[in-house]
């Protein structure tokens, strides 16, 4: 059982269902701080759990996952993007340091990366990614202590199926729209936002 206390191996994909909604009234009078977080997003976040004591366990501990803002988060972008392609990347990891989360980004080669964006083939003939979804994001998360986040890989599409199933290419705006959308699982959102304006909603507009 010890081993589940190194890295855990956590899938966030961007085709599973919104499952925001959980009730946290029960957790803010226990722990008064968090009714303090009713206009942030914590009722939409899916959190992780894990037993408080592995050989003897009594309760169990909801942990998010997060990276540290101690240091920039390494990443690369994808050695066969474009440079239309590294221009939308560049400019959700820009929106993402301005909107005053505390995370900051160095570009580095994939090898040195913790977050590493790469794109399927266009198109793949057996894609990695669902048939009707752009992208999924795949997380290492150590979780002792608090949830930290080790290593992330964002697969994101050129292309899309419409509703009759014709392969089309994204625009520009849905390109950096699904890449905004993914780097916020791979900030450790895990799940979709239940309401509201968020770039976390599963809605492809």
């Amino acid at each position: 059982m010890r081993r589940w206390g190194a890295i855990a191996a956590l899938l966030c994909l961007a085709c599973v269902p919104g499952r925001g909604g959980w009730d946290r009234t029960q957790l803010a009078r226990r722990y008064p701080e968090l009714a303090e977080l009713d206009s942030g997003r914590l009722h939409d976040a899916a959190p992780y759990w894990r037993p408080d004591d592995w050989q003897h366990p009594r309760e169990l501990v909801l942990f998010l996952c997060r990276w540290s803002v101690e240091r920039p988060v390494r990443v690369s972008l994808p050695d066969d993007a474009d440079e239309a392609e590294r221009s939308q990347l560049r400019r959700a990891l820009a929106a993402v340091a301005e909107s005053g989360l505390g995370v900051s980004f160095d570009e580095v080669p994939a090898a040195q990366a913790s977050l590493r964006l790469e794109l399927e083939a266009w198109p793949d003939p057996e894609p990695r990614v669902a048939q009707h979804a752009t992208a999924l994001t795949a997380a290492d998360c150590r979780p002792e202590p608090g949830g930290t986040l080790e290593h992330v890989e964002v697969r994101l599409q050129r292309v899309n199926r419409d509703l009759l199933g014709r392969v089309v290419p994204l625009s520009p705006e849905q390109f950096t729209g699904a890449a905004l959308h993914e780097l916020g699982h791979a900030l450790g959102f895990q799940g979709h936002a239940a309401a509201g304006g968020s770039v976390l909603r599963r809605d492809t507009e």
